[in-house]
């Protein structure tokens, strides 16, 4: 098997944010992304295209 290809391609992105209601003080805030992985693969004499979705998630705390 040989990957003979591969694309990423971003599809949509969020931030998420949380405000303390007494401070309005930002408490948390995550970053999110999804990309697509569009994979080319070889196996033996035939091609074979693979897609999947990666997650990729950053939660940030902040003390002050």
């Amino acid at each position: 098997m040989t990957f003979e290809k591969v694309n990423i391609r971003g599809i949509n992105g969020k931030i998420t944010c949380t405000v303390d209601k007494e401070t309005q003080r930002v408490t948390n805030i995550t970053f999110a992304n999804t990309d697509i992985l569009d994979l080319s693969v070889k196996v033996a004499f035939s091609n074979l295209n693979a897609k999947m979705n990666l997650v990729c998630e950053d939660n940030y705390k902040i003390t002050y």
